[in-house]
């Protein structure tokens, strides 16, 4: 899933008693995957690592947590603190829009409200596969039948090529069609050092072969790429008209 992410705007004030920190990063991955990193502590009692809340439009996306960390940096800025307050969690949204907004949660045994850390937009949205078709190619029937329109090898086609789901976490399916007919499917799993060299950190396994017999005449062959979410949504390598 693609994803965008407005800027992290500082807490806009600071309430005695209650949490302090920052949120240091709000970074995404594929599949809607995000991961928020900062730190906080109560003032009241410094050196306690205090728990942490994290929402997606007022839903909490995660269990509360400990912001125990070791943040020697936090440390140095705050002696009577210590290091001991920082926080990093990952949780997965779906496709949509979300303010996500992180909150220091006052220890209850003192004075003063959560502390507001902050908030910020998250867009998600499903990136369809993509690809290459490298090769479509046709062998023609053969062995026909005096008198009759009956062939003893049927045509056929293969199709060559690479794709890749940039949010998704598993290989693509790759289907041909012949006009508005699925003929047969693959997976796009085979070794193109290509690819990875190409595209860093997908690895090498997207390549692709994929072959049907098909009747004598003319045909309209189209390869489509089936999303990995299983959303009902496909890519597309292109359409040919070929006869065989």
């Amino acid at each position: 899933m693609g994803v965008a992410v407005a800027a992290f705007p500082a807490a806009s004030c600071t309430i005695p008693g209650a949490p302090i920190g920052v949120v240091d990063s709000l970074r995404t991955n594929s599949g809607g995957g995000v991961t928020v990193e900062g730190w906080t502590f109560d003032p009241d009692v410094p050196t306690q690592s205090i728990e942490v809340e994290i929402t997606a439009n007022g839903k909490l996306v995660t269990n509360l947590f400990r912001a125990g960390g070791d943040r020697p940096d936090i440390a140095a800025a705050y002696p009577e603190a210590g290091p001991f307050h920082g926080f990093s969690a990952s949780f997965t949204l779906p496709r949509g829009t979300f303010e996500v907004c992180i909150r220091g949660i006052n220890d209850p045994a003192t004075r003063g409200i959560q502390g507001d850390l902050g908030c910020q937009q998250v867009v998600i949205t499903n990136l369809l596969p993509f690809g290459s078709l490298d090769s479509l190619t046709t062998v023609p029937a053969s062995g026909q039948i005096p008198g009759t329109q009956i062939f003893l090898t049927p045509g056929s086609v293969t199709a060559t090529g690479w794709s890749i789901d940039p949010d998704g976490s598993g290989p693509v399916t790759v289907e041909l069609y012949d006009g508005a007919n699925l003929v047969t499917s693959t997976v796009a799993n085979l070794d193109r050092a290509d690819v990875g060299a190409a595209y860093p950190g997908q690895g090498n396994a997207h390549g692709f072969t994929i072959s049907a017999n098909l009747f004598k005449g003319s045909h309209l062959i189209c390869v489509f790429l089936r999303d990995t979410s299983g959303e009902p949504v496909r890519g597309t390598l292109g359409c040919q008209n070929l006869t065989v």
